[in-house]
């Protein structure tokens, strides 16, 4: 007589159990197949089987279910997902550079904001950037970084070209410190935090930049091409001559703003020849040098009728960090000892240097008076 036709059945209340699940049907039919019969106990031997068979499925749930769960890494590749270009929005503030209000006082941290779109294949990038929510430009580049995404950084053109490709061949590395999830990327040397939803929230790197969303899409247009009119490649003086103060009032036309400083004397005024050179050209235009000295501080403004870079104007149309030039208010950076700051007057765009942040704000405020 074959063993099969001894085998104890399943109990019926097993079988309705599992009357859905055929694979784990299997596994308490094999189950019960083992087990050997116990002739001396007095228990009843329904609920014993019942209990068997229901720890041997919550095993086999267990190990179904850890299988398939899936990584952190699987979880930020979704998060991406699988259209063909990359885009991103990332904004950072510029923690010793201020905006301030010459009349209220008020003060802004600068912000920079750049959304960027990149085809993993081709390595193409367009990088658009805003500056204080002003855009400031909008560029191309097949590697690198484009020439006038101004603010932008390699850890963010990196990130933007690497992270969806990184994550595709484990090219990564997780890190838990506490409660906090972050991936490296092992070829960019990126470090990407993770929101409980998987998705970037900030980027690290030889610099930082808090993630605004980082998505896929399909649109190939979104890549340009774009051509832009480039600006001042750099900028100098070319000459200079003293002036005697009335000189000084009536020079730019007479738009010359020439203050008076509480515990600071005029020693010395001087028209300046410069010149500004772009790709195409050169041109040269005038501009005034003002220096003062008092008090142990030392402060010179320059003045001209447009913002030039030999006066610290990026590119000849913004503030020094890229900024659009602001008008009854400064933009002001530096630290202990060498201050700068720039604004518009009217028709004149000004650039002061100082040794003393509070002595740059009280000559802004007397040259807006």
């Amino acid at each position: 007589m074959s063993r099969d036709r001894h085998k104890p059945p399943l109990d019926n209340e097993v079988v309705e159990l599992l009357r859905d699940e055929p694979e784990l049907l299997a596994i308490a039919d094999a189950l019960k197949a083992t087990g050997s019969p116990v002739r001396h106990r007095r228990l009843p031997r329904r609920p014993l089987a019942l209990v068997a068979v229901l720890a041997a499925v919550a095993v086999a749930l267990v190990f179904i279910f850890a299988s398939s769960s899936p990584t952190l890494v699987d979880r930020a590749l979704a998060a991406v997902g699988n259209r063909p270009l990359i885009r991103g929005e990332f904004e950072r503030t510029l923690p010793n550079d201020h905006v301030i209000d010459l009349q209220s006082g008020a003060t802004s941290v600068s912000t920079v904001k750049v959304t960027a779109i990149a085809d993993e294949n081709t390595g193409l990038l367009r990088v658009r950037v805003a500056h204080n929510g002003v855009q400031v430009s909008d560029d191309s580049a097949s590697t690198g970084i484009p020439a006038q995404a101004a603010g932008v950084d390699r850890l963010l053109a990196s990130f933007v070209r690497d992270y969806r490709h990184a994550l595709r061949t484990r090219a990564v590395t997780a890190q838990q410190v506490g409660s906090t999830n972050t991936l490296r990327l092992e070829k960019a040397q990126v470090a990407v935090e993770l929101a409980d939803n998987a998705k970037p929230r900030r980027i690290s790197g030889g610099g930082e930049w808090r993630v605004l969303s980082v998505v896929s899409v399909a649109n190939r247009q979104l890549l340009g091409p774009r051509r832009r009119q480039p600006g001042v490649a750099r900028g100098d003086v070319v000459s200079r001559s003293p002036l005697a103060p009335t000189d000084a009032r009536a020079a730019l036309g007479g738009r010359a703003v020439l203050p008076t400083l509480s515990g600071l004397a005029l020693r010395g005024a001087f028209g300046e020849t410069l010149r500004s050179v772009t790709p195409q050209a050169s041109r040269r235009s005038r501009g005034l040098r003002l220096e003062f000295a008092g008090g142990g501080h030392r402060l010179v403004i320059s003045e001209a009728l447009q913002p030039e870079a030999a006066y610290g104007f990026a590119e000849g149309r913004y503030t020094f960090d890229f900024n659009p030039v602001p008008t009854g208010a400064i933009d002001v950076n530096g630290r202990a000892g060498a201050w700068i700051g720039q604004m518009k007057l009217g028709g004149v765009f000004v650039t002061l240097r100082a040794d003393d942040r509070e002595v740059l704000l009280a000559a802004a405020r007397a040259l807006a008076r």
